[in-house]
């Protein structure tokens, strides 16, 4: 590839080796080359002072984009590098057809990322965000079931479980939900701040919901409904619940069957 400079000098560092016996420098821009010699002596503005060639050696990774098909000059053979490749010196430069010629290697930088890359960051930071969260309540609701002093098979057991596999569902569709959300909306700090407190909270119903499970321990016993996002059915079987102490109680509702009114609330027996 061949890029030709007109009118300028340049810089230290393309003559100087530094400590590691390097030469050259980093373009912060695309760099516009060409597979055409006579086009890029053109553009180095021979005759007009300190007319430069840079002639670029590429490899099969180290290449650019051909604009041939996109441009107006397309005669001229433009080749595209992308921004913040590395172009160093290989040897020493010579004159040619009153020109200086400097030979090159191109480092194209493979990391920088792309438009729709810089657009999508907040929401795949978002998304990686929920899928922590889910893993961690559902690794907190696997915890906390183990460590309580249920019996494997009884019907506390399969609530318990069923209530934290609903929870889990609703949780993975509302990430499916966010995943399919324009980056856009993402990038709006009001809305981003809404999406964000969507998933923790959700993550909370989990680990309150395993905090509760948690508290079936000890050896006293009494009758409670457990509820389930928010809901409770009149209607089901009232469940023993044994608790260690008034002061760790969580406030659940007492089964009307037992205690009557279903409406009220207990810390206590």
């Amino acid at each position: 590839m061949f890029r030709g400079l007109g009118g300028m000098m340049l810089p230290e560092a393309f003559h100087q080796p530094d400590e590691f016996g390097c030469r050259g420098g980093v373009e912060f821009a695309f760099l516009s080359t060409t597979t055409k010699r006579e086009v890029a002596v053109q553009y180095s503005g021979t005759g007009a002072g300190l007319p430069t060639i840079f002639e670029i050696a590429v490899g099969q990774v180290d290449r650019g984009a051909s604009l041939k098909v996109l441009s107006q000059y397309a005669g001229e053979e433009e080749i595209l590098m992308p921004p913040l490749s590395n172009l160093e010196v290989v040897g020493d430069a010579w004159m040619d057809e009153g020109c200086m010629v400097v030979p090159l290697r191109i480092n194209v930088n493979l990391k920088s990322a792309t438009i729709d890359e810089l657009v999508e960051r907040r929401k795949l930071l978002h998304m990686d965000m929920l899928h922590n969260l889910t893993s961690e309540a559902a690794l907190a609701l696997e915890n906390h079931a183990l460590s309580a002093n249920l019996l494997h098979g009884s019907l506390l057991h399969a609530l318990v479980v069923a209530a934290g596999q609903r929870l889990m569902d609703e949780y993975r569709s509302k990430g499916s939900e966010h995943g399919a959300r324009d980056p856009e909306e993402f990038n709006e700090d009001a809305k981003y701040k809404l999406l964000i407190n969507e998933a923790v909270d959700y993550k909370r119903q989990v680990i309150v919901l395993a905090l509760v499970t948690g508290w079936y321990s000890g050896e006293a016993t009494d009758h409670f409904w457990i509820p389930v996002s928010g809901t409770v059915d009149p209607h089901v079987d009232c469940i023993p619940r044994p608790y260690p102490s008034r002061r760790h109680r969580p406030e659940l509702r007492v089964c009307k069957s037992c205690h009557g009114s279903p409406a009220t609330a207990s810390s206590g027996p």
